[in-house]
């Protein structure tokens, strides 16, 4: 399903994760840590539930049209 390049990060997006990964790694605060690993943890799972749902909604749409494909090619 996801070839190999698919699982690299575009330039930009490894720019923004070098300034994430600083502002992590000069932070002292251990509440601001936390909270900021709750909150990271929260959007994460959000994104793969909704992964999730967007990928089950296109099978469920893959298999209506298959299934209109067959009735109509078994009726010619």
């Amino acid at each position: 399903m996801f070839k190999s390049e698919d699982y690299q990060l575009p330039l930009e997006k490894v720019l923004t994760l070098r300034v994430i990964t600083d502002d992590i790694e000069s932070c002292k605060d251990v509440g601001v840590l936390q909270n900021s690993l709750k909150d990271t943890t929260k959007l994460l799972m959000t994104y793969q539930h909704m992964l999730g749902k967007v990928l089950q909604d296109q099978i469920h749409a893959n298999l209506a049209k298959m299934f209109d494909e067959d009735s109509v090619n078994d009726k010619s």
